[in-house]
């Protein structure tokens, strides 16, 4: 009997999943002291688990052509298009300054060279680009949520992204930027899609 339960308790958990809060998100900031970070100064994790750090600033120009993308937006749909196109230009601009334009897709694609990010740190610098969107008042529809967690080591690794939540109908999508090279748009999903993928 206690077998049974004790399985039973292990495939409940492999099926695992959580969705991060606004609070996680301040909590995602704070660990990569990134709450006070602007497009002109911020924090850029790489390495895998953000072993390494790197300050990256945009350039005025190149924050005005991530801006100008969100000009004119009247739907929800419209905003997600715009956030995939802003975050892989986001990705592009840091991930030269940060020495990372080889990053591989996956998180055993590259080990943990100093120019490869996992999950973790793809997570974490979406976070970064979240807060700032939302910083800078560009997001109309959508909320970053923090966080989401899918897998637990049985039938499957743990994977994070970003959670955020469209603030018209509550449904949950995750943007996750680990999945694609850089060459690539980031996948921006509703949350039980991704779950599948």
């Amino acid at each position: 009997m206690r077998r049974t339960a004790l399985l039973c308790s292990l495939l409940f958990l492999a099926g695992c999943s959580s969705v991060g809060t606004p609070d996680s998100l301040r909590s995602t900031l704070t660990r990569t002291n990134n709450t006070t970070a602007t497009p002109q100064a911020l924090n850029y994790c790489h390495g895998g688990g953000c072993v390494y750090t790197t300050r990256v600033k945009f350039t005025d120009k190149d924050w005005q052509n991530i801006s100008k993308l969100f000009r004119k937006i009247k739907t929800p749909e419209a905003e997600r298009s715009a956030l995939i196109k802003a975050t892989q230009q986001f990705e592009n601009l840091a991930s030269t300054q940060a020495s990372t334009s080889t990053d591989k897709p996956g998180t055993f694609s590259g080990g943990a060279a100093r120019d490869q990010l996992d999950c973790h740190d793809e997570m974490l610098n979406t976070a970064v680009f979240l807060h700032l969107l939302q910083n800078e008042k560009l997001l109309k529809f959508h909320t970053a949520l923090g966080p989401a967690v899918r897998g637990h080591f049985i039938f499957g690794w743990p994977h994070t992204a970003m959670a955020l939540q469209d603030t018209t109908t509550q449904n949950i999508y995750i943007l996750d930027t680990w999945e694609n090279p850089l060459t690539e748009p980031p996948l921006l999903l509703p949350e039980n899609d991704w779950r599948k993928n």
